[in-house]
């Protein structure tokens, strides 16, 4: 019994450190969140979110807190990168140009769309002249 609470004891600091660090991390000038509803322990805000009709809490919360979409410039890019390709794998699509990861690959497959897709390939004399080749 002894050893369990002091596994959870151990357990608990490790993580409590591991969240502070995240959070520290996330915002090393230590700035304040932008105002919002205040999120339970562990579970965040997930309990105050409507199933249906969310708009209507949405406005609400604008009316009493402001823009709710707050979100830095400097961050935004590199985790959209790193989501559009845990997408692209978890829906089979990662060969696709969206989803594949930036590399020679990624090179090679962007350079084949530009070479089909730029402007002057869509002009309509150069779709009339492809046609007339086959």
């Amino acid at each position: 019994m002894r050893d369990i609470l002091l596994g959870g004891l151990i357990l608990s600091l490790v993580l409590i450190y591991r969240r502070r660090t995240k959070e520290q991390a996330e915002n090393p000038q230590g700035l304040p969140h932008p105002p919002g509803p205040k999120p339970l322990p562990l579970l965040g805000n997930v309990l105050q979110l409507p199933m249906s009709g969310s708009w209507h809490l949405y406005t609400k919360w604008q009316k009493t807190y402001g823009n709710l979409g707050y979100r830095s410039h400097q961050n935004l890019r590199p985790k959209y990168r790193v989501r559009a390709e845990l997408t692209g794998e978890l829906m089979g699509w990662s060969d696709t140009l969206p989803f594949m990861k930036y590399g020679s690959r990624w090179r090679r497959h962007r350079k084949i769309m530009h070479s089909g897709l730029h402007s002057g390939a869509t002009h309509p004399r150069t779709f009339l002249n492809c046609c007339a080749c086959i």
